[in-house]
């Protein structure tokens, strides 16, 4: 009988020994899902690790069209990831804490992941901004502060 006790001991003591091994610290991220910037309201990007490792990067030109820039991913190290595209070549992003940083312009920018899935817009490059009509969802997306992107 104590034979048989110790043993169970022994079996809960390696299964809890497993599985606090899952809560580490150093989680794995695999870069997928839809990402938004506060400082560019109409401006996305898109990871898709399922069809090829596939990004979409949809912003305005000038005239305020919508456009599409599409390229590929690779992951570098556990967080570290290079895009490659025509607008972006091979640029380094790090992804933690839910987003990423990424030089636009000259400028610094931060992506926040909004949603786990990639939602990819077939029908982007083809729409045009009216701005006087959808002026007051564009005050309204600036100043409400529904993600926290800090």
């Amino acid at each position: 009988m104590k034979k048989f006790n110790t043993i169970k001991i022994l079996i809960i003591f390696i299964l809890v020994f497993l599985t606090s091994g899952c809560n580490s610290p150093n989680k794995t991220f695999l870069l997928r899902g839809t990402f938004l910037c506060k400082e560019l309201p109409f401006e996305s990007i898109v990871f898709d690790p399922e069809n090829d490792y596939t990004f979409y990067y949809y912003y305005e030109d000038l005239q305020g069209n919508g456009k599409l820039d599409k390229g590929t991913y690779l992951r570098k190290t556990e967080s570290q990831y290079i895009i490659q595209s025509s607008i972006f070549n091979k640029v380094e992003i790090t992804y933690k804490n839910s987003g990423f940083k990424i030089m636009r312009n000259e400028k610094t920018y931060y992506f926040k992941q909004i949603d786990a899935n990639p939602y990819i817009q077939t029908n982007y490059e083809s729409r045009e901004f009216d701005y006087e009509k959808n002026s007051k969802f564009t005050s309204l997306f600036k100043h409400l502060n529904i993600f926290n992107f800090n």
